[in-house]
């Protein structure tokens, strides 16, 4: 008499199959994570750019900061920053490569008094066909952020 023989291994055409699903599954998820990733630093430089002007108005209240500057030719911008008056670099933000940012101001950069306050500015971040603008109220520190059409 012959035993029968349970197996419990998965065939080559099981395995085969199971490994082609997650491969289609990856396929899928990867492009939304590049999405995300990329909505995230958007979502990011918007809320550094209001820290950047909070912490200029903080320091000029102070005493020891006067002026955020956007270094880098006015075309192709890469570091929005806060120095003294005098040029040292206080604190400074970085603009990733795939994102463009624009200070609108007639007078390139934007002096804060001692009393914290700077003529009204905006900022304008883009990526792609995405633009969001920043309106700031140089008297009160207030801003308000909107969505830009191209």
């Amino acid at each position: 008499m012959r035993a029968q023989r349970s197996s419990s291994a998965y065939t080559l055409i099981e395995v085969l199959a199971v490994l082609v699903l997650m491969g289609l599954m990856a396929a899928a998820l990867v492009p939304s994570l590049a999405q995300s990733s990329a909505r995230a630093d958007r979502t990011r430089l918007l809320a550094d750019v209001v820290h950047l002007d909070a912490h200029a108005r903080q320091l000029a209240s102070a005493g020891q900061v006067h002026v955020v500057r956007l270094e880098s030719e006015r075309v192709s911008l890469r570091t929005l920053s806060v120095a003294s008056s005098n040029g040292p670099v206080i604190k400074d933000l970085q603009i990733p490569d795939h994102i463009e940012i624009e200070l609108i101001d007639d007078e390139g950069d934007i002096v804060f008094n001692t009393l914290g306050q700077s003529p009204n500015y905006t900022v304008v971040v883009r990526s792609g066909s995405w633009a969001q603008a920043i309106a700031f109220n140089g008297r009160s520190g207030w801003y308000k952020r909107e969505a830009l059409n191209d």
